[in-house]
C-alpha cells in the first residue's frame, strides 16, 4: 500500500511539473504572439499611409524619379563613376534657370 502511494504521488508529481513547464511555455508564447501582432497592426498603417500617399503627384514624381530614372526637361545628370552604385549615387542639378 505505501509503495502503491509512493508511486501515486511520484505520478502526480510529475504531471504537475509537466503542466506548469507548459503553462510557461505558452505564456511567452502568448507574450511573442502580442509582439508579433502589434509590429504587424504598426505595419498595416504605415501600408495605409502609404497608399493614401500613392496618389499624390510627389509621390508619383518620387517613384518615376527612383525607380524608373525619369528626369524633368532641362535637367542634367552628373553621376559620379568612382561610387559604388552609380545608379543612386547620382547628383541632379538643375538647368537652364
Amino acid at each position: 500500500m505505501l509503495a502503491f502511494s509512493l508511486v501515486v504521488c511520484i505520478g502526480l508529481t510529475y504531471r504537475v511539473y509537466t503542466s506548469s513547464n507548459l503553462r510557461y511555455d505558452r505564456s511567452k508564447q502568448i507574450v511573442k504572439n502580442k509582439e508579433n501582432i502589434q509590429g504587424l497592426k504598426s505595419e498595416i498603417k504605415n501600408i495605409h499611409s502609404e497608399i493614401k500617399e500613392s496618389n499624390s503627384m510627389d509621390y508619383v514624381e518620387q517613384v518615376a524619379r527612383e525607380d524608373l530614372g525619369m528626369v524633368k526637361p532641362r535637367e542634367i545628370i552628373f553621376v559620379d563613376e568612382g561610387a559604388k552604385a552609380p545608379s543612386q549615387e547620382s547628383q541632379v542639378e538643375e538647368g537652364g534657370k
